[in-house]
C-alpha cells in the first residue's frame, strides 16, 4: 500500500480531513453511511496507477470534527463539502464516485454543483 499525503480543508462547521495518491485526472472517493478514507484503501492503490485518488472523512466522521457536535447534519451540507474537496484538488473536471445509502444522495452534489459532478451511475 502506497502512504497517501494528507491534508485538511476547513469548510463551513467543520475541518476535513483527505487524503491523496497517484497521478492522472481527479478521481474522488466518497464514503457512504459512517464511512471514512480508510473505507477505499483496498482499491485506492489499484487505483492510483490511472488517477488522482481522493478520499476523506465526511464531517463529523472519524479525522473530521465537527465545530459543533450537536449541529444539525444535511445531504446539501455533505454535497458542498465534496465540492470544495473537488475545487481545492483540481481545477478541471474530476469524476466523483461514492455509495449510495439513502434516495437523493446520488444527485445531492450533480444537484447542487452540476457542472462539477460526472454523473456515473451507482457506487464504488
Amino acid at each position: 500500500m502506497t502512504d497517501p499525503t494528507t491534508g485538511r480543508l476547513r469548510v463551513d462547521g467543520a475541518t476535513l480531513h483527505y487524503e491523496v495518491r497517484g497521478s492522472g485526472p481527479l478521481l474522488l472517493l466518497i464514503p457512504g453511511g459512517a464511512g471514512d478514507a480508510a473505507s477505499y484503501d483496498g482499491i485506492a492503490d489499484d487505483l492510483a496507477a490511472d488517477y488522482t485518488v481522493a478520499s476523506y472523512d465526511p464531517r463529523g466522521l472519524s479525522r473530521s470534527p465537527l465545530e459543533d457536535p450537536r449541529s444539525t447534519q444535511r445531504v446539501v451540507r455533505h454535497a458542498d463539502d465534496a465540492f470544495r474537496l473537488l475545487r481545492l484538488l483540481s481545477p478541471d473536471a474530476p469524476r466523483a464516485r461514492g455509495r449510495l445509502q439513502f434516495r437523493g444522495d446520488r444527485r445531492a452534489a450533480p444537484a447542487h454543483r452540476p457542472s462539477r459532478a460526472d454523473r456515473t451511475r451507482g457506487g464504488a
